[in-house]
């Protein structure tokens, strides 16, 4: 009864601290951060949107479009739960440069957020607010909701410790100018914290897997006397 989306973006935006030049033209050695890099990360859990006038067709083609989507027992689709979630990062860099060509950056301070940009709930027109088949209908997509929101809280920790652990791996990066190494450097970043993201992204499909097993539509056909409109 619900349509996931697991999508996730990488914002990259930063401010550039420059050391000074110097003659030689060997590469230069970027000073170490005191302290190691800053991190912090944040979440938004967004805001439920409700559509309760959607028709059996619309969902029908909704259904389609996402091989997901979970159906009540007679093939129909009652509701849906979209859910789109972005990652973003931002940082500082040190940098120094020596020469033409020939510059170093550093991670300085690193801001990531995840954040929930989408979090709406459809219920089928064909019931009244207040109804049994409404009710449950918005019970069932209320639960998938709380599970996108605790599933992704949840993974925080984790994904903070790899944060942190990715940013001190990163350390000196080298390149033709101290942008171009920034740059390099939060590429680099962007792949490396990419696995941990993708669990998270697992973990929300096995936590709705299990929402939606037989016992649980059982029940939930249950609670009605009737389906029919």
């Amino acid at each position: 009864m619900r349509v996931h989306c697991w999508i996730f973006s990488i914002f990259v935006a930063g401010a550039f601290i420059f050391g000074g030049d110097a003659r030689a033209q060997s590469w230069p050695k970027c000073p170490k951060i005191k302290g190691g890099a800053k991190i912090s990360l944040d979440f938004d859990p967004g805001r439920i949107v409700y559509d309760d006038t959607i028709s059996r067709r619309q969902l029908a083609r909704m259904s389609k479009l996402t091989p997901n989507s979970d159906r009540h027992k007679n093939n129909a689709t009652m509701g849906m739960t979209n859910v789109h979630y972005t990652t973003e990062f931002k940082g500082q860099a040190q940098g120094a440069t020596r020469g033409p060509n020939r510059a170093c950056a550093r991670l300085k301070s690193v801001s990531m957020r995840v954040v929930i940009r989408e979090l709406k709930i459809f219920i089928l027109g064909d019931y009244a607010p207040g109804s049994c088949q409404y009710d449950t209908i918005l019970a069932h997509e209320h639960q998938h909701a709380e599970i996108a929101r605790t599933t992704l809280r949840d993974n925080l920790v984790k994904i903070r410790r790899r944060l942190r652990f990715e940013v001190d791996r990163l350390g000196e990066v080298r390149d033709i100018s101290v942008k171009r190494a920034f740059d390099t450097a939060f590429n680099r970043l962007r792949v490396r914290m990419k696995p941990v993201l993708d669990d998270m992204g697992r973990d929300l499909k096995r936590a709705n897997a299990a929402l939606d097993s037989p016992e649980s539509y059982a029940q939930f056909n249950a609670r009605c006397r009737s389906w029919r409109k």
